[in-house]
């Protein structure tokens, strides 16, 4: 996310909230930069030379719903950049949340990773570097 995307994340999928855990910063929030340059010029690795991912303050909530019939974890990390001025929950673990709704935000500057678990019938609709719109 650049500073310039809306900052508000979004449950990706109808989940029950699992956990919530916040990690401070170790050391203070380090500088995306090396990142944002190499998704803007396309050039891989992406996250090379990026330690903000372990070392800036983040947040990891972990959503449990349903894809066809079986259960699916998606783990969504909140990364705040060395702008950032707080990641805020708006949710708490055992709420029931649906795909799309707002479940929190990061002030100023971010990355926001989804992790699931690989499943043969999941079909990739986006590449590195493209931007996602909410409609």
């Amino acid at each position: 996310m650049s500073p310039f995307d809306v900052h508000f994340n979004r449950a990706p999928l109808d989940a029950e909230v699992r956990f919530i855990r916040r990690h401070p910063s170790i050391g203070g929030n380090a500088h995306m930069g090396a990142m944002h340059w190499r998704t803007l010029v396309k050039r891989e690795p992406y996250y090379a030379d990026s330690v903000h991912i372990v070392q800036n303050e983040r947040t990891v909530t972990l959503f449990e719903g349903e894809y066809r019939g079986g259960k699916l974890p998606a783990y969504v990390v909140q990364i705040g950049a060395r702008t950032v001025n707080g990641i805020e929950s708006f949710c708490k673990p055992g709420d029931r949340i649906a795909r799309g709704a707002t479940f929190g935000m990061i002030r100023l500057g971010s990355q926001v990773d989804l992790i699931v678990p690989q499943r043969s019938s999941f079909e990739i609709r986006v590449r590195p570097g493209e931007t996602i719109l909410i409609a």
